[in-house]
């Protein structure tokens, strides 16, 4: 089970598109799951909430690979122990409305995890993990749609 690292209270109006044990056995032996960390969030603001009213695209699942920094750095102790500069990964799960949880549920299912497992896949490559990137889920309510989206550090 990939661990859950924070998992905040949500609105009455808001849901977890996903759980962990869902996640969890999608990636199951995918390369460098065994370094994922997961966080539930719930971020809202006016604008957050108007867009999720008007049923526009969000992104409800993202995950990230932070490439190794300054691989060997012995400045800041403190900084170094606590793995500042450590390579990193993490799976976020972003609320929906609790009226869009079914629908977001199966999209992830069906199109958003096997796209994060293909993206795991392709992280076997050294080359791949010298630069940070991650891969989203977006959820595009209107249409009954995700749509995944890929971000490489330059």
């Amino acid at each position: 089970m990939i661990p859950t690292r924070l998992k905040v209270k949500l609105r009455p109006t808001m849901s977890w598109p996903i759980g962990a044990a869902a996640i969890s056995e999608a990636l199951a032996g995918a390369p460098n799951c065994e370094h994922l960390v997961l966080t539930f969030s719930d971020y809202h603001s006016v604008a957050v909430d108007r867009r999720l009213a008007a049923d526009e695209p969000h992104t409800i699942l993202r995950v990230t690979h932070a490439a190794a920094r300054k691989p060997g750095f012995t400045g800041s102790q403190g900084m170094v122990d606590a793995g500042y500069f450590d390579e990193a990964w993490q799976i976020e799960v972003n609320a929906v409305r609790r009226d869009h949880r079914q629908l977001a549920n199966q999209l992830l299912r069906r199109e958003g995890l096997p796209a994060v497992r293909r993206w795991l896949e392709s992280s076997t490559d050294p080359v791949w993990m010298q630069r940070s990137r991650s891969i989203a889920v977006v959820f595009e309510p209107a249409r009954h749609a995700v749509r995944i989206e890929e971000h490489v550090t330059p």
